[in-house]
């Protein structure tokens, strides 16, 4: 019988929490928490219900659970693309370079506006997610440019009312609106740019940048501080502070216990209520199958003759579901006989010489051992 510690299991359990860790995250940006936990409690119920032999049931809980996710996708259409946008970038081995340094970029164009008197926010984003926060702006992907900032906060551009996003140095979005403070000790010259950048650097540790269109003043926020900058120089060395791809080591252990917990927690159990529900073993189904064996590695200049048995009757007992399905179709009883020599050779059928899929254990296995005969190879005759 299989242990319930079988290491596929734990390898299936730890990638199940990793998972509903991404999904969690995604849903919480996405505003779609609610539907995402519907839909895994769905699965969840589908996955006892099939336990329990019931049948009806399963098929109507599979149902809804397809309907969720296909309204899911439809409805939040926008999310999945900007997830899968993300993804496609975070593949990328190689990002072809720009052609002048992100941040130097950005506080020149950020002074040039505020000698105009043109006003701008700019979020550079850090660790903390701000989707959940943020809502509409145009997906733009784009490299930073002096050209494209001015021409998004250009006076009579349709995007100059909102933020740019800022995200692994490049613009990802702009025409964003963004959260206003709740704060009461705002200063009163601080208008509604200054307030939703307060707004989101009070819930986040993006850097969020602020220029004046009635003073011509740079303002960079963090926290619940804010700074009026002097110069683009010193701008830039603000903008240059290490982001999560520069953190050590052991930041980033610690960080794993104290970033986000709350979710992971949340994932966790999750992840142990499926997994507990796809493992659950309650011996309920005994089959004999006939399984076919296999050699591995015979030595090279070897043949194998005089095998004892071609194949091996099999009593597997498991959830009458995992048995009705395809996975127990390609066991095999496989035997390494890397370290054998000419003669006569027996190896024992053990649980782990056969590829059972999780949730399935081995009641008994007839014959228990298999006999087999290695000769030397007749080299080909020449004529």
């Amino acid at each position: 019988m299989q242990t319930l510690l079988d290491w596929r299991r734990i390898v299936d359990f730890l990638v199940l929490v990793a998972a509903f860790y991404l999904v969690l995250r995604w849903a919480a940006g996405a505003r779609a928490l609610r539907i995402a936990l519907v839909i895994t409690a769905l699965y969840a119920g589908v996955l006892f219900s099939r336990q329990l032999d019931l049948v009806i049931t399963t098929w109507i809980l599979q149902g809804a659970a397809l309907i969720a996710v296909a309204f899911l996708i439809v409805v939040f259409q926008p999310e999945v693309r900007r997830a899968l946008m993300r993804l496609d970038r975070s593949m990328l081995m190689f990002r072809r370079p720009g052609n002048a340094d992100p941040s130097q970029a950005l506080s020149e164009s950020a002074f040039e506006m505020a000698s105009t008197r043109t006003g701008a926010l700019f979020v550079v984003t850090r660790q903390d997610p701000i989707d959940e926060l943020v809502d509409a702006g145009v997906v733009l992907g784009a490299d930073i440019s002096n050209p494209l900032i001015h021409a998004i906060f250009e006076k009579n551009s349709p995007l100059h009312d909102g933020a740019v996003i800022i995200e692994g140095g490049r613009i990802a979005r702009a025409g964003a609106v963004l959260p206003l403070t709740l704060r009461q000790d705002v200063p009163l010259e601080y208008g509604t740019r200054h307030r939703a950048a307060m707004g989101l650097a009070e819930r986040t540790d993006a850097l969020c940048v602020v220029v004046s269109e009635e003073r011509g003043e740079v303002t960079a926020m963090r926290g619940r501080t804010f700074l009026q900058v002097g110069s683009p120089a010193e701008l830039s060395r603000l903008l240059e502070t290490p982001s999560v791809g520069t953190t050590s080591l052991k930041t980033r252990a610690r960080d794993l216990f104290r970033v986000r917990w709350r979710m992971k927690l949340s994932a966790i159990g999750l992840a142990s209520l499926i997994w507990t529900g796809a493992t659950f073993d309650s011996s309920s189904s005994i089959r004999v199958l006939d399984v076919p064996i296999e050699f591995q590695n015979v030595p090279r200049g070897l043949d194998i003759t005089g095998q004892s048995a071609r194949s091996v009757a099999v009593q597997l007992r498991g959830r009458r579901w995992l048995m009705d399905s395809n996975r127990i179709s390609g066991v095999v009883a496989r035997f390494d006989l890397s370290n054998s020599t000419r003669g006569r050779q027996t190896v024992h059928v053990v649980p782990g010489a056969l590829n059972l899929p999780p949730g399935i254990g081995v009641e008994r296995v007839t014959p228990d051992a298999v006999a087999v005969t290695l000769i030397q190879r007749t080299p080909p005759l020449r004529r």
